[in-house]
């Protein structure tokens, strides 16, 4: 039996909803011209349009590279979400299906990958006939102790069996493609929806998905081309992944003939779109780069869509700072839009990662600890949390874990509104004497931005 004590906190009864339906998040990278990240953007600095309507920002928030000013010292029995670097990952998949991608092309994917010095953060696939949709070359790891494992050099070794890999392939037809197109993306997601934090996935070759009529324009409930769109979508969204894509030449000539295609010029097509990532043609080594890089820092910024009346919106934008370039999402169909997850839905996600999720910063003090009790307080960073007229609302749960990382209980999350004022609560935890770990989940109601932090059981608390 367990019990979590808060005090001098206003307890509500949690809602279905655990976001705004209202308030669209956007993705940003902001890079110098030719340079680094830059990570020191407010909202003052970025403006918003949705379908040429000016917007107001209602919350803007750094991540991953920008959170490390955040970072400070730890003291004897305190904990932080932020006291160490989550696992940066990007999802490299080549095209075997797609004539145009030949050994020149997987070689310079290989080669720009070795180039980047983050050989640990990509992991490479392949699509084939061979073995079904997904065929890991150098796929992600499959457990925690995996991630913890010491690295080792992987290009090499693929580059080694990549001929007699290129000799068996079956190139397939456009319509064999886009199956194994939608299979290929919702397995990665799935798989990278367990690590915390931005991810990358980078296509190299032909991507239907991205501009097929039946997939973008069609939003009427029980079509089955937009049903997948929009399952797919959902995927991508609770993984936080974004989709680039890198098409040669030769690709790019005869896609943008095919009636059933819809080209968009001057912009990034449909998924790429959609996701906030990037359509690069023949620039594999800059699409690499980039994928990588922005795995590392960025931005949240939400608003609620006002003086819009279309289904399909487009997104544009802009920087006032000179010299700075922005990466975000460039549209959305409100008919495909992912609706905002469920408080159990959100709750159960961050209890089964691996790592703790930082977006909203937690930071620990033991106060005391004795058998199957811990007292603690728990300290949230109110910057990370949207307040509405002077208020916050956010859900909060605990779950218990074994030596192995089994979850064995967790209470049933609990809504709590309060002030802006620094966010101190003091807790009682208890616990049986299975449990090697506990995990405090918050996650903003409004935003579904989420902080975890798992605290150990010292010895002699069992």
């Amino acid at each position: 039996m367990r019990a979590l004590l808060l005090i001098q906190l206003l307890i509500l009864l949690a809602p279905m909803l655990a976001g705004q339906p209202g308030l669209h998040r956007l993705n940003l990278t902001a890079h110098e011209a030719h340079g680094p990240l830059v990570i020191d953007l407010t909202s003052e600095d970025v403006a918003v349009s949705d379908d040429g309507k000016p917007q107001q920002i209602a919350f803007f928030l750094p991540w991953g590279t920008t959170h490390a000013a955040k970072a400070a010292a730890l003291a004897a029995g305190e904990f932080s979400n932020r006291s160490r670097e989550l696992p940066h990952v990007t999802a490299v998949v080549l095209d075997l299906l797609d004539n145009d991608v030949q050994r020149l092309q997987v070689t310079g994917a290989l080669r720009a990958i070795e180039r980047s010095e983050r050989q640990d953060e990509v992991y490479l696939y392949g699509i084939s006939s061979e073995r079904g949709a997904l065929l890991p070359i150098h796929a992600l790891p499959a457990s925690a102790g995996e991630w913890t494992a010491k690295f080792k050099p992987w290009v090499q070794d693929v580059d080694d069996g990549m001929p007699a890999l290129l000799a068996r392939r079956q190139p397939a037809s456009l319509a064999a493609l886009e199956p194994a197109s939608f299979s290929a993306l919702e397995s990665l997601a799935r798989s990278m929806a367990i690590v915390p934090g931005r991810k990358s996935v980078l296509w190299i070759g032909q991507l239907p998905l991205l501009t097929r009529r039946a997939y973008w324009g069609k939003t009427t409930a029980g079509d089955a081309a937009a049903d997948r769109m929009a399952g797919l979508l959902r995927l991508l969204d609770a993984a936080d992944a974004e989709v680039s894509v890198v098409r040669t030449t030769r690709t790019e000539t005869a896609t943008s003939t095919v009636g059933e295609m819809l080209p968009i010029p001057g912009s990034s097509p449909g998924l790429v779109e959609a996701t906030g990532g990037r359509s690069h043609l023949d620039e594999i080594d800059k699409a690499i780069r980039a994928a990588i890089e922005d795995t590392h820092g960025g931005y949240r910024l939400f608003y609620a869509p006002v003086g819009t009346a279309s289904a399909f919106h487009k997104i544009k934008v802009t920087s006032g700072r000179r010299g700075v370039s922005l990466t975000a999402e460039q549209s959305y169909d409100a008919g495909l839009r992912a609706q905002p997850r469920t408080v159990r839905e959100m709750m159960n996600a961050l209890a089964e990662s691996w790592f703790d999720a930082a977006e909203v910063g937690l930071r620990a003090a033991v106060i005391s600890a004795a058998a199957g009790k811990m007292h603690l307080e728990l300290r949230i960073d109110p910057a990370d949390l949207l307040f509405v007229n002077g208020r916050a609302r956010f859900s909060i749960q605990i779950v218990d874990y074994s030596a192995d990382g089994r979850i064995l209980a967790g209470e049933d999350a609990k809504t709590i509104e309060l002030k802006r004022e620094p966010v101190q609560l003091p807790m009682e935890i208890t616990f049986n004497g299975s449990v090697r770990q506990v995990r405090v989940m918050v996650c903003d109601q409004a935003t579904q931005l989420a902080g975890t932090l798992t605290i150990p059981i010292a010895p002699g608390t069992k």
